[in-house]
């Protein structure tokens, strides 16, 4: 699984969309991701926090 790490805020701000991500990519050029088992190690790394206030977003992948 793949998930993406973000601020509760922005957390709250998108968990009932379908699909997000498109103001990341128009402003960062890509989205982060890290595999599930990895996730404890990225996210105190995000915004010198530690991880109890992030939530992960599981990313589903699609073949077009």
């Amino acid at each position: 699984m793949i998930v993406h790490c973000m601020r509760k805020v922005d957390w709250e701000a998108i968990k009932d969309k379908e699909f997000w991500g498109e103001e990341q990519l128009e402003k960062e050029g890509f989205i982060h991701c890290s595999k599930v088992e990895q996730f404890d190690y990225v996210a105190p790394s995000f915004e010198n926090k530690d991880a109890s206030g992030h939530y992960k977003r599981n990313i589903e992948l699609q073949n077009k």
